[in-house]
């Protein structure tokens, strides 16, 4: 049952996976770190003050209810929330650095607008559809802070049902493809602007 201790080899493999990535948050972070100090960077957090007291927070939660007062529930759910946390958070400060350091690659490429053509994805005209209709930017406006709570309600769905390492796949996976993301972004060269770039 959640919040009971689980089999040995279960723990086990909860362990190992957690420690894989822990490596890739401190990989993460740590490029992210190095990244701003490089380029000479920083966050403004002004209107966020709180923002860097959400890990220790989780971490301390986790420690606490792994070692203090044990209850495996929440602390696999502490643990996993504060590892999605970081890696989230350091893909989209990863991201701003990229945008820095490539100031030559423009906004919008020209193959993922071929892309776009060969799929029949218009998003000129998905782009009209929201301008045209100011409740939808309202919409979006609330919409988009929740983004990180989704997040965190999958971990709070798969850790209730028992589905931990399915839980800790889907972070390891997120980590990957937003470092391939990334790596991309920073590394791919320019080029030119489509025809239609300057509408945009």
């Amino acid at each position: 049952m959640v919040g009971h201790p689980s089999n040995p080899a279960e723990q086990e493999a909860y362990q190992r996976f957690s420690r894989y990535i822990w490596y890739v948050v401190i990989v993460m972070v740590g490029c992210t770190l190095a990244s701003y100090a490089y380029l000479g960077i920083s966050v403004n957090l002004e209107g966020a003050w709180w923002f860097p007291s959400v890990p220790p927070f989780f971490v301390g939660m986790a420690f606490f209810y792994g070692r203090i007062r044990p209850d495996q529930y929440l602390s696999r759910l502490m643990e996993t929330t504060a590892q999605l946390f970081f890696i989230l958070s350091s893909a989209t400060l990863l991201t701003f650095a990229a945008s820095h350091a490539s100031r030559t690659i423009p906004l919008r490429d020209p193959w993922l607008h071929a892309a776009d053509l060969y799929i029949g994805f218009d998003w000129i005209g998905y782009a009209r559809f929201f301008n045209e209709k100011p409740i939808m930017e309202n919409i979006l406006r609330v919409c988009y802070p929740l983004i990180m709570p989704q997040f965190c309600l999958i971990g709070v769905v798969l850790t209730t049902a028992d589905q931990i390492q399915r839980f800790q796949q889907f972070i390891f996976i997120t980590a990957l493809v937003l470092i391939v993301a990334n790596g991309l972004f920073y590394f791919f060269q320019p080029h030119r602007h489509s025809p239609i770039s300057n509408r945009i």
